[in-house]
């Protein structure tokens, strides 16, 4: 459907909501600046079709996103405080990486450090956040921690579906769907979800010991997705993942940032000497930085095998109800 002159003012007015939305957030502001602003209000003003009007990262378009239920409340918040956190320590040396994935709009997990750092400046203080000092050439999760004397690792990784998946999202997007049907089984594929989230935690393990919080992106089989984090987490050794890159914990989160568990290694946390009291904190610490299930669910490794199957059960059942595309399989 070809836009209309009001449908390019209420484009306008979209942009400028978003722009007054930045007023109190300044490292916001610096990061999606005038010209990058000014940039995607042109693309999206010159657009032809409602299909074509793009508003641009959502760290920036959040109160679009949050509109259509997209996008958890207070999110541009609590980036502004995690950017705080990064970008104020002077040896931060990947302001520009991190500015550019922010301004990506293919998900790059760099919301996620931020509201990590966030969430573990809150439980340990924000001199315990420690950013890489080394090359930028040299790998480097997305910051470390000071837990009982031990420098831990935290990564942030998102799992991409397949191209086929990411076409149909950008397609659904840009039709103004923002959902699709497809019968396609390898969709979704529970070995896809496999073999992603292995390479993910083998990536991490340069950095051990090591947190490690999954957002899963797309049409991944949700069920699957839960049962391999907490599999991998508790059994690293039947997904061929080597006692030494076993990591410490791992999280899971769901595209609109709803956090579904954290799962620890016990074995691990044995072997580095951390407490039950600082285990805890790291847990609350990942939980909220994200944001609660509306059920309430939370998983972690003291529920028994019936006791998680159950609660994944629950979770399944409302995984249409909190989608980031709708996706429909």
């Amino acid at each position: 459907m070809e836009l209309t002159p009001e449908d390019k003012a209420q484009i306008r007015a979209k942009f400028d909501k978003c722009d007054a939305a930045l007023v109190d957030k300044p490292i916001l502001a610096s990061i999606y600046d005038e010209n990058w602003r000014k940039d995607w209000r042109e693309k999206a003003l010159s657009a032809q079709k409602h299909g074509e009007v793009n508003y641009g990262a959502m760290g920036y378009a959040a109160p679009i996103f949050e509109e259509l239920g997209q996008c958890p409340k207070c999110y541009q918040y609590r980036l502004e405080e995690g950017a705080n956190i990064l970008l104020s320590k002077p040896d931060y040396k990947d302001e520009s990486n991190l500015i550019d994935r922010m301004r990506g709009t293919q998900p790059t997990s760099a919301g996620e450090e931020l509201l990590l750092a966030r969430g573990f400046a809150l439980k340990f203080g924000k001199d315990a956040v420690h950013v890489h000092t080394g090359l930028k050439s040299e790998p480097r999760p997305e910051f470390w921690i000071s837990v009982s004397g031990q420098k831990i690792a935290i990564e942030a990784k998102g799992l991409l579906d397949s191209k086929t998946v990411r076409d149909l999202n950008e397609f659904s997007i840009s039709s103004g769907q923002y959902y699709w049907i497809s019968v396609d089984p390898s969709i979704g594929d529970p070995s896809h979800v496999r073999g992603a989230l292995a390479k993910k935690i083998l990536e991490s393990s340069i950095h051990s010991p090591c947190v490690i919080v999954l957002t899963l992106y797309g049409g991944f089989d949700f069920l699957a997705g839960i049962n391999l984090a907490r599999q991998m987490a508790i059994t690293p050794s039947n997904f061929k993942i080597p006692g030494k890159a076993s990591p410490l914990a791992v999280a899971l989160v769901e595209g609109l940032m709803l956090v579904q568990g954290v799962w620890f290694n016990l074995s691990v946390a044995q072997r580095i000497g951390i407490s039950e009291q600082a285990k805890e904190r790291i847990r609350m610490s990942v939980k909220e930085s994200f944001w609660p299930r509306p059920d309430g669910v939370f998983l972690h490794e003291g529920m028994t095998d019936y006791e998680h199957n159950e609660a994944a059960k629950a979770i399944l059942s409302k995984v249409g109800q909190s989608s980031s595309l709708g996706h429909k399989r």
